[in-house]
């Protein structure tokens, strides 16, 4: 696919529907593009995969503690506001 065929709202578009599977000649045509929108898109989509990096790596992290001690089902309970309905909290 050549993106100088297409608008910068139909980059957009195809960009929002195509985004898990968006081959990287594509990302590389939207950074070297000389329109100031598609390059501004660029921008987003790396952000957007940055973010979605680092919020993986954190789960990764918080499940770390599972992982190590073989544990496949963890239930917890949080309360939630000033203090217990129903009297002291019991762990």
């Amino acid at each position: 696919m050549d993106i100088r065929e297409l608008t910068v709202d139909e980059v957009r578009k195809y960009i929002e529907e195509n985004y898990n599977q968006l081959p990287e000649t594509l990302i590389k045509q939207l950074k070297v593009d000389p329109r100031r929108g598609v390059r501004k898109i660029y921008q987003q989509l790396i952000r957007k995969r940055e973010q979605l990096r680092e919020e993986r790596k954190r789960v990764w992290e918080l499940y770390n503690f599972e992982r190590e001690t073989g544990c496949t089902l963890v239930a917890g309970v949080d309360e939630a506001g000033r203090g217990p309905l129903a009297g002291p909290v019991v762990a």
